[in-house]
């Protein structure tokens, strides 16, 4: 979980709840051909609307690829309440699916010299901006074949 930054308001939350591969256990090894699933959720303000994004990045440990493999926008709209909340905001991205335009797919084998374990990062930004409304999580290490 990661906590976006509202100064001198409520909290807002960030968080990847579960990645899911079909091919099973373990659950830090992905499998390309079957595909995979990464959802979660953003706790945010209740006054606040504009458009949100979820993208996940991949880190090649040893090589050179390192981009972007998965993007979605999230709609979020405004319903104020006195004293302030929070709307959850559910998210869900799928390999290959929602491979941005652009990226270069993951490849079996992976590009030389580089290995199959990648560090993948959850990457939250509002109205297409890198700003103070952002956050990312540190999905940590996968192998990803």
């Amino acid at each position: 979980m990661a906590q976006i930054q509202f100064p001198g308001t409520l909290s807002a939350d960030f968080e990847v709840d579960n990645v899911t591969d079909p091919n099973g256990a373990p659950a830090n090894v992905l499998d390309l051909d079957l595909g995979f699933a990464v959802s979660g959720h953003i706790d945010f303000p209740n006054w606040l609307a504009g458009k949100g994004n979820v993208s996940i990045y991949a880190d090649q440990r040893g090589g050179g690829y390192d981009q972007k493999i998965l993007s979605t926008d999230i709609t979020i709209t405004a319903n104020p309440t006195d004293p302030s909340g929070v709307t959850p905001y559910p998210w869900t991205v799928t390999y290959p699916n929602d491979l941005p335009s652009g990226s270069t797919k993951l490849a079996d084998p992976p590009p030389a010299p580089g290995s199959t374990v990648y560090s993948l990062t959850a990457v939250f930004t509002f109205n297409g901006v890198l700003s103070d409304i952002a956050a990312f999580v540190d999905m940590g290490p996968y192998m990803i074949n």
